[in-house]
């Protein structure tokens, strides 16, 4: 799926850069097309044009091949944070080095607010990357298990039907609601045998906390940074053995 999606993209990128001519531009160009026919006739449309498609080419072009690289080398963790930031850095890229073919009148204004509010998208994926590749800390505090982080919870012990540590994890169908990275795997999906529950996991790692909860759904969970045999064994000598031996 992946790759079908970096492809798909990719070609609609290309696409857009032979899409738009100067006979269609009045219409499609976005930002020309909203111009008066005064500013209109003050943009060097053949050069602008010529930039568009030649950006949009190379654009389409380079993140199918840097996609393609980053999925076959297994840098899946990196290939997220490409595929979220590599376009809008382009794109103000595109809108500084477009900004001569503008009205002068507006050069600055368009320059300004575009590469902002691009700027303002860039740092909030980049934030919203960041805090998911913030590992989750499983903790025991009074009555309740404490999950920290992104999707994380608070379970209380008498919601607990049974705690296991397994080397399985059914086949992931789809993601519900949540957010997947490479390895990284947070929220609730569909699982293989129809189960819709909550992962908190790096598939990196071949061993799972599974928590069998008596309502909601239930969590598989692991810590890249940690052993998870350890991590389980502290949860037995903590809490109640019943929990364990079902």
């Amino acid at each position: 799926m992946t790759l079908i999606a970096i492809s798909i993209f990719s070609l609609i990128l290309i696409g857009i850069g032979y899409l738009i001519t100067e006979k269609n531009a009045p219409y499609l160009l976005a930002g020309y097309n909203t111009m008066s026919k005064e500013e209109q006739d003050q943009v060097d449309l053949k050069p602008l044009l010529a930039f568009f498609k030649k950006f949009h080419i190379n654009l389409g072009v380079s993140q199918a091949i840097i996609g393609f690289a980053l999925y076959f080398l297994d840098y899946g963790n990196l290939l997220g944070v490409f595929i979220g930031t590599y376009s809008i850095l382009g794109y103000i890229y595109f809108i500084i080095k477009s900004a001569p073919f503008q009205p002068k009148k507006q050069s600055k204004s368009t320059l300004y607010l575009g590469v902002g509010v691009l700027s303002l998208c860039f740092l909030g994926i980049v934030g919203m990357l960041y805090y998911s590749s913030v590992e989750n800390i499983l903790t025991i505090e009074k009555d309740q298990l404490v999950i920290s982080g992104m999707y994380g919870e608070d379970i209380s012990f008498d919601g607990i039907e049974a705690i296991q540590l397994t080397e399985e994890l059914p086949k992931i169908i789809k993601r519900n609601n949540g957010f997947s990275s490479g390895t990284k795997k947070k929220g609730y999906f569909k699982l293989e045998n129809k189960k819709s529950v909550k992962l908190i996991i790096d598939t990196q790692v071949t061993k799972y906390i599974f928590i069998d909860k008596k309502k909601g759904k239930d969590v598989y969970y692991n810590d890249s940074n940690k052993d998870v045999t350890q991590v389980f064994d502290e949860l037995k000598r903590s809490l109640d053995p019943d929990l364990f031996e079902k």
